[in-house]
């Protein structure tokens, strides 16, 4: 590793060398729990776990790659359950587990409840079995498919090696526009599939706006349900979080992971939750301005290419997407992350100003 030209300004971020800083702007650009990046970043020299919206998925570093983070149980004896348990991620929810051949399990923290779980492993069945460029789901001999461990519940993941597509971008952050390109195109590729099978979206968005009275005005409560009752009810399948850390450069091309909050909705409330994440996301504390000022400048250039290459791959345009903000931007207050809920606040009640009945 070839040291940095200068003395260290991002040493209260753990970089130490280049790659070191390619880490850390790829992981910043994006993420969103920032005390506990900050936190961890003081604490350890290591690359930062990126905090996610359902999970949280720390690359793994192995012979110079990072590799996908899933999980997987079966009740096994003592000795073998110590061999195979290697954490090799870790995050809010759940660890990373290397699994065998080729597989890793996603193992739940304790708590957890059943009905949790069995969601993302129903969802993340249903979008591989759809032939989305999804991670393959290897069930349990359960009723609902799920792995145990020592009382803990997991899902076995096909293991996919590669560095997530942010990764790549903090280590070569001039690729951002082909980059944002192939998000574009892969994000309109997941949206071309039906929904059957999925979760429905609208009905998070209404649960959503009902327990948004301690945050928003109530007029701007009620333009939001005008709002979403005169949007089209279409369910095609979407992510919930697509995001380039979503997204793996595999050998056999990119794969998407991370499909807990996927449903069936309308493609453009998908696209709304990843423009509010690149508008919303903020840094950690103690960033220094001028790395504030590159990530914000890359995070406007990417978010441009990425909806001009999917408006142009899909037809749609900002007028269309444009009305999916306000209520979206709701949905994403629910996930109650304290560096947006100020700023989400704020754009919620512009957004619906003047249209409360």
């Amino acid at each position: 590793m070839s040291p940095l030209p200068f003395p260290h300004p991002l040493s209260c971020l753990g970089v130490r060398d280049r790659e070191d800083l390619g880490t850390h702007v790829g992981r910043i650009l994006h993420s969103r729990t920032y005390d506990q990046l900050a936190a961890k970043s003081r604490r350890s020299l290591r690359p930062l776990p990126r905090p996610a919206r359902v999970d949280a998925f720390a690359p793994l570093e192995q012979n110079g790659k990072t590799w996908f983070q899933g999980f997987v149980g079966q009740r096994q004896g003592a000795d073998e359950v110590a061999e195979l348990r290697k954490v090799i991620g870790r995050g809010r929810t759940a660890e990373i587990l290397a699994w065998g051949d080729g597989r890793v399990l996603k193992l739940y923290v304790a708590e957890s409840h059943r009905d949790y779980v069995r969601r993302e492993a129903t969802t993340s069945r249903r979008v591989h079995q759809l032939g989305l460029p999804a991670p393959a789901v290897y069930d349990a001999e359960t009723p609902d498919g799920l792995h145990e461990v020592d009382g803990r519940l997991g899902i076995l993941y096909e293991r996919i090696d590669g560095p997530t597509m942010m990764r790549d971008l903090g280590s070569r952050p001039w690729t951002f526009a082909a980059h944002s390109r192939k998000l574009a195109r892969l994000h309109a590729q997941i949206h071309a599939a039906p929904g059957e099978g999925l979760p429905l979206m609208r009905p998070r968005i209404e649960r959503s706006i009902e327990r948004a009275g301690g945050l928003v005005s109530p007029a701007a409560l009620r333009a939001a349900r005008d709002r979403l009752s005169s949007l089209p009810d279409v369910r095609q399948v979407c992510h919930g979080d697509f995001h380039p850390d979503n997204v793996i450069l595999g050998a056999r091309g990119l794969a998407v992971v991370d499909w807990g909050p996927a449903s069936a909705g309308h493609p453009l409330a998908d696209v709304a939750w990843t423009y509010l994440l690149y508008r919303f996301a903020g840094v950690p504390p103690g960033t220094p301005a001028w790395l504030r000022r590159v990530i914000s400048l890359v995070r406007r250039g990417s978010l441009r290419v990425y909806l001009q290459t999917y408006f142009a791959q899909t037809g749609s345009t900002w007028a269309d997407l444009k009305p999916w903000l306000g209520v979206v931007a709701v949905l994403r207050l629910g996930d109650k992350i304290p560096e947006e809920r100020d700023r989400l606040v704020r754009f919620i009640e512009r957004e619906f100003r003047g249209h409360s009945t």
